[in-house]
């Protein structure tokens, strides 16, 4: 995960797929090219393919600073990170591995196995040999985190390598969702202020769900389980504001959350729950209308599509915002 030897940064999100190969190459190149832009880009690891599939691999990654969320899908049975592979690279980092579903992957490292069946996670290092089976058709997440950053909360981060997680403890369920938000999400990684944020709570939320002492644990759960909670509270807004019945409580509802401590997280961001989901359907509308497909549409309709309730509130609000009217936007 880190850069190395003066190399040129990696991007912030890149795929490496045997998709972008060329065809004609046998299974055994593609698993050498794999394995020599893999180490370019991410970590330097060995594989061994199931022999009667054709070789397939594809890994997303995303960066946030120190973070690296890697989603990832193949025919290989087992990955393995020799001493030769930590000497090629030298990253000293954690990796979290998350079982999406499909068969239990097997973890090994310092003579253990770690078992991750459907839902669970466990944690692994990098610095330190070892090696990742799993049947062919499985879907895994991985989140890297640099060392620096989980050891400025557990004392001893090393003493924690192949433990698995209780994936019913309060912070292993939020982190869980805080993930599944950031894996679904694109872009975020082009924004410095949330690359920093997003870096500083997954890393507080997987020091949570690891058990931090309860010093370390109070300054996490601060950090982490607020911000993380803000995300959730701005994602559900963002897919549901055009609902007319959409509302605080029903955001609060659908979160669990009590209404109260949604308005003191949004607060924080200086607008509040109906400026933001009235300004999110103002800029549907605007798309809308400026839309040549739309143009059989009444304003009416697009209003309602927008998850307004009434045609004269929204006319006033719109042109408030816009300066004209939704029919002189119209092209």
């Amino acid at each position: 995960m880190s850069d190395t030897d003066g190399k040129r940064p990696p991007p912030s999100r890149w795929v490496l797929s045997t998709d972008d190969f060329p065809a004609h190459v046998d299974d055994r190149e593609r698993a050498r090219l794999w394995m020599e832009r893999n180490e370019a880009l991410f970590v330097s690891t060995a594989v061994t393919y199931a022999e009667d599939y054709p070789f397939f691999a594809r890994i997303a990654i995303t960066r946030f600073g120190g973070l690296q969320l890697v989603e990832g899908s193949s025919t290989m049975t087992r990955v393995e990170r020799t001493k030769r592979e930590i000497a090629t690279d030298g990253v000293d980092d954690f990796y979290l591995g998350v079982n999406l579903g499909g068969p239990i992957t097997l973890s090994s490292q310092r003579g253990q196995e770690m078992q991750l069946a459907r839902g669970a996670m466990g944690l692994t290092s990098t610095a330190e040999p070892g090696d990742a089976q799993a049947k062919p058709g499985g879907k895994v997440w991985t989140v890297g985190i640099a060392r620096s950053a989980l050891s400025e909360l557990i004392k001893d981060p090393d003493d924690l390598v192949m433990r698995t997680i209780n994936p019913d403890a309060p912070a292993t369920r939020l982190l869980m969702r805080y993930l599944s938000l950031l894996f679904e999400t694109n872009g975020l990684e082009s924004d410095p202020v949330l690359t920093e944020h997003v870096d500083r709570t997954v890393s507080d939320l997987v020091a949570l769900a690891l058990g931090a002492s309860r010093e370390s644990a109070e300054i996490a759960a601060a950090r982490g389980t607020r911000a993380a909670r803000l995300h959730l509270v701005l994602a559900d807004i963002k897919s549901t504001f055009d609902d007319p019945h959409f509302s605080e409580h029903v955001l609060a509802a659908n979160l669990g959350l009590s209404a109260r401590y949604i308005r003191d997280l949004l607060q924080e961001t200086g607008t509040s729950f109906s400026e933001r989901v009235l300004e999110l359907r103002l800029q549907k509308a605007r798309r809308m209308l400026t839309d040549a497909k739309n143009h059989r549409m009444k304003v009416s309709d697009i209003a309602y599509a927008c998850g307004f309730n009434e045609v004269s509130y929204f006319n006033r609000r719109f042109r408030r915002r816009f300066g004209a009217s939704p029919t002189q936007y119209r092209p």
